[in-house]
């Protein structure tokens, strides 16, 4: 399935300001602006706001998104901005379709953290600014 193809989007699952120490918590969380969440729920979700809480990683992210929405390959944003994020794993590498990508005020330090994300083939809009990084 071709995401230009797709005629039913939904708005993005917004989870911001929730106070998330983890992706999982956001499992137990309704998101803003009554967007439903996977169960009964038909339209494809092609973004997620998980900006301004405090998640430290990304580990349990392929899970939860995998629990959140009908079809998670369908993913072409998210925004982990305002975060405590130190580190990026290869769960991001999992969503191949992802064409934007917000990171900027987190915590990351190392461009060799960054380097990894060049294994999402779509990605084309990236932001780093307010992040501690060197090189």
């Amino acid at each position: 399935m071709s995401i230009k193809t797709l005629n039913n989007m939904a708005p993005p699952l917004d989870f911001s300001f929730k106070n998330l120490a983890t992706l999982t918590d956001s499992l137990e969380e309704e998101p803003r602006k009554g967007t439903k969440l996977k169960e009964g729920y038909t339209d494809i979700v092609t973004a997620v706001r998980y900006n301004n809480n405090s998640i430290h990683e990304l580990g349990d992210l392929v899970p939860s998104i995998t629990s959140l929405v009908v079809n998670p390959t369908a993913i072409s944003w998210l925004d982990f901005s305002f975060n405590d994020i130190n580190a990026l794993d290869d769960s991001l590498l999992q969503f191949p379709n992802m064409t934007t990508l917000y990171l900027h005020g987190n915590q990351l330090m190392s461009l060799n953290e960054v380097k990894r994300l060049s294994g999402i083939p779509c990605l084309r809009t990236l932001t780093l600014h307010g992040n501690p990084l060197e090189a």
